[in-house]
């Protein structure tokens, strides 16, 4: 009588390995799949203060740096500073990736963690696509809205174009658009941000 029982038991324990292996070989090739873009998201490459791979923009160029008060991974975070200056304007960093390590049908991802002081300004990065007329034919960007006092997580992601070719540019930014005058002088951080071909073109 034990005996259909014992079966049945073994009969489970190999459905199970079959599905845990499945699982297995699954996470593995949708790792394999996502690639990863080295660009120094988190800040911590080169020296203190130092913005290695990263050019400045925008009002403050000799005020923004890289802090190590206030970082969401590691020790470092970009900050971005805002007073009365910026309002209406866009201020940041950016840097160029790499053309060739895109192809059309890319899926492309960029995220960061992004944290405000004041509600005036919305911090927040964008990942854009240039034609060799200089000419925008995709862009991916994301920011929080109004959400003070604490790190939120953005991201957004964009698929690169047919048209796309080595002689396009692909630009990331790192920035704050100030909507208003904040009240005093106040802080912007961007940190841990990632760019990735989540999905390689078939």
């Amino acid at each position: 009588m034990k005996k259909p029982l014992v079966k049945f038991h073994k009969f489970w324990v190999l459905q199970a390995r079959v599905m845990a292996m499945i699982i297995l070989f699954t996470g593995a090739a949708l790792a394999a799949e996502k690639q990863s873009v080295d660009v120094n998201g988190g800040f911590e490459e080169g020296p203190s203060n130092s913005l290695t791979k990263w050019a400045i923009f925008g009002p403050f160029q000799k005020n923004l740096m890289v802090s190590e008060e206030k970082f969401h991974g590691g020790s470092r975070s970009l900050r971005i500073p805002i007073n009365a200056e910026i309002e209406g304007k866009i201020a940041g960093a950016q840097q160029m990736l790499d053309a060739n390590l895109f192809k059309p049908g890319d899926v492309v991802g960029v995220s960061a963690y992004v944290f405000l002081t004041s509600s005036a300004c919305k911090p927040g990065v964008a990942l854009e696509v240039f034609g060799p007329d200089g000419k925008d034919i995709a862009v991916a960007s994301c920011r929080i809205e109004d959400l003070e006092g604490e790190w939120q997580l953005v991201k957004s992601s964009l698929t690169i174009p047919e048209n796309f070719n080595q002689s396009c540019t692909v630009k990331l930014i790192a920035k704050v658009f100030s909507k208003a005058a904040p009240a005093g002088n106040d802080d912007a951080y961007i940190d841990d941000i990632q760019v990735s071909i989540e999905q390689k073109a078939k």
